[in-house]
């Protein structure tokens, strides 16, 4: 005799899920005549199928709530008011990647959170310790609901002053490099800098940076605890320091107009005499190339998820 036993199908009722088996003999007679048998069987497979069910009901009540959270924005935005260009890629990322060594290059006992490199504005996926090189124009603190009307602002006397400019002025130039602030030591007890390139302050480039910074004035808030402003820069690159929270409080005050320092900043960097390196040559990039963007900040001024 031959058995067969397999299963047909199954359904829920009153939070059980059942089976029905069928069950299928087959033997042959004296006589050489065959003989089929069949029936059903009906089993409750309360034990795993059950458990499969409630714990599967716990994972979409879970994702339905998921969805229906709230997302947290932050009371304050810090806002970098910057020029970006492809052009700035190809002077200031060669030079990045030279200057700038990763967490185990040439020995260096390199911390990630204190890494910070550049790349390029094609590449729009956020990575920790990254942003796009940029000459900051402005820096503040901002209410989310104002974002909007800021990047307005800002894009109004971008193309005002554009438009209104003699085209041989309109240029930014990249004059030389400066080996940049200390702001840390390695484990190993080596200082790390933010080497940069210094932008020559022409009469245009004070003009938009004066334009702008009276502009944005209005819309700045400033942290009321440092718990406040470090939650306001992006989250792909947080400060580690109250120090950068001062900074921006600042910045309006005291480090534009008169103390306006354009530069690129290179990123995180141990080499010693960056000054001194023959690796770059002077540039000078027309405002045409140039985009003037708002962007969120993440540590040392870095510019990140360019809003406009």
């Amino acid at each position: 005799m031959t058995i067969f036993l397999f299963s047909c199908f199954w359904r829920k009722w009153k939070g059980w899920t059942y089976t029905v088996f069928f069950v299928l003999f087959f033997s042959k007679s004296r006589k050489g005549q065959g003989v089929c048998l069949s029936g059903g069987l009906l089993l409750p497979l309360c034990v795993v199928e059950g458990e499969m069910d409630d714990s599967r009901r716990k994972r979409e009540l879970g994702k339905e709530r998921g969805r229906d959270k709230p997302h947290m924005v932050p009371p304050l935005l810090a806002i970098n008011v910057c020029i970006v260009s492809p052009s700035f890629d190809t002077a200031a990322i060669p030079l990045s990647w030279s200057l700038c060594p990763s967490e185990d290059h040439a020995g260096v006992r390199w911390e990630k959170e204190r890494s910070y490199r550049l790349m390029g504005l094609e590449e729009r996926v956020l990575h920790r310790g990254y942003g796009y090189p940029h000459c900051t124009v402005a820096q503040l603190s901002i209410r989310p609901t104002d974002l909007d009307a800021l990047r307005s602002v800002v894009r109004e006397i971008w193309v005002t002053m554009k438009e209104s400019t003699k085209q041989l002025d309109a240029t930014l130039k990249l004059a030389a490099l400066e080996d940049g602030p200390v702001f840390a030591t390695t484990a190993d007890g080596a200082e790390v800098r933010l080497p940069s390139i210094k932008i020559v302050r022409s009469e245009t480039l004070l003009a938009l940076h004066e334009n702008i910074v009276r502009a944005v004035r209005p819309f700045h808030v400033p942290p009321t605890t440092p718990e406040v402003g470090k939650a306001a820069f992006h989250p792909s690159f947080p400060i580690d320091n109250a120090v950068t929270v001062e900074w921006l409080k600042k910045y309006l005050s005291e480090y534009c107009l008169e103390a306006y320092n354009p530069h690129i900043t290179l990123g995180a960097s141990a080499v010693k005499s960056v000054a001194s390196s023959s690796f770059f040559k002077p540039t000078t990039v027309p405002w045409r190339n140039c985009r003037l963007v708002v962007s969120r900040m993440g540590n040392y001024c870095s510019c990140f998820e360019v809003y406009d």
